[in-house]
Parts: C-alpha cells; structure tokens; sequence
C-alpha cells in the first residue's frame, strides 16, 4: 500500500494578534515561516494533506486506513515543499 511520500513542507503560517497595533504596524506585520513533516495523504488544487501517523493492518483496504495528527496546509501559503527519501537527506534540508 503506498501511503504517500515523507515530506518537509515549508509554509507562511496565518497569525493573530491579541494586542493593540496602529493602523500603520498592520502593514509591517510578517508571517512566519513554519516547516511541516509527515506523509503527503491528500492534495487538490485547494490545499496539500500532511500527517504523522498512519494506523492500518496488513491486507487491509485504503478505506480501513486511519490517519491521526493531519495538517491542511492551503497551497497559497506554501514556499518548498521537499521529498525526504533518506535519513542523510533530511540532515541535510534541515541545514539548508
């Protein structure tokens, strides 16, 4: 069963401000930048569909897979998005 490849996701994450801010602050406001990793489960011309942990059985149907820890990421908001295939790899995105 393929459940997706193993993704580093770099994203600009919406924020709230509890605050007071002037009017002219608004506009100096800078989203921060987010990194996400998990398996790539889903994705449509709206939005990408990470998770962390998948639950299933051996010879079990997709449709009997569980998910747990999904992460919708809107595709607006995502700069890089980068495969991680070995471990040597992931070292070296986290360094880059």
């Amino acid at each position: 069963m393929n459940f997706g490849k193993l993704v580093k996701i770099t994203w600009e994450d919406a924020h709230s401000n509890t605050g007071t801010i002037s009017k002219e602050d608004l506009g100096k406001e800078k989203f921060t930048l987010s990194d996400a990793i998990g398996y790539k489960v889903y994705e449509d011309e709206k939005k990408v569909v990470i998770c962390g942990f998948i639950f299933y059985e051996d010879g079990c149907k997709e449709s009997e897979v569980g998910y747990k820890y999904s992460h919708h990421i809107p595709k607006g908001m995502i700069r890089k998005e980068v495969e991680l295939v070995e471990l040597k790899a992931v070292n070296k995105v986290f360094n880059s």
